[in-house]
């Protein structure tokens, strides 16, 4: 069980004053999506987490297909991700957008994230 936090501010959400708690897929899901909204080394008290964006991604020659590896890799990497399901990622080359859209499992349950990286 996990707190949840905001989807639009990524603060703690709050119900009437209290916590709001997560558990199953949906404490899998915000994990996911919290890892990678995090920087390699950004975390002081444990910098080998989070996506090497700046040393591996936000590099020149980077490739669809590497990027895709290393997002790939960090939600395996996940605790309570069983199994990617599907995955596909959109690179639009005006905007540098980069999206990448992924069903995993975790215990039976599956669920669909969308993110943009």
């Amino acid at each position: 069980m996990i707190i949840k936090l905001d989807s639009v501010t990524g603060d703690i959400a709050y119900e009437n004053g209290n916590f709001v708690f997560l558990d199953g897929i949906d404490a899998v899901v915000q994990d996911v999506k919290s890892r990678l909204s995090t920087f390699l080394g950004e975390w002081f008290l444990d910098t080998s987490l989070g996506v090497p964006y700046h040393q591996q991604i936000f590099v020149k020659g980077t490739t669809p297909t590497q990027i895709d590896s290393l997002i790939k890799l960090e939600i395996k990497n996940t605790p309570g991700v069983d199994e990617i399901l599907e995955y596909t990622s959109d690179y639009e080359d005006a905007t540098r957008d980069y999206a990448i859209s992924c069903k995993i499992r975790s215990q039976n349950e599956t669920a669909l994230i969308e993110q943009g990286i």
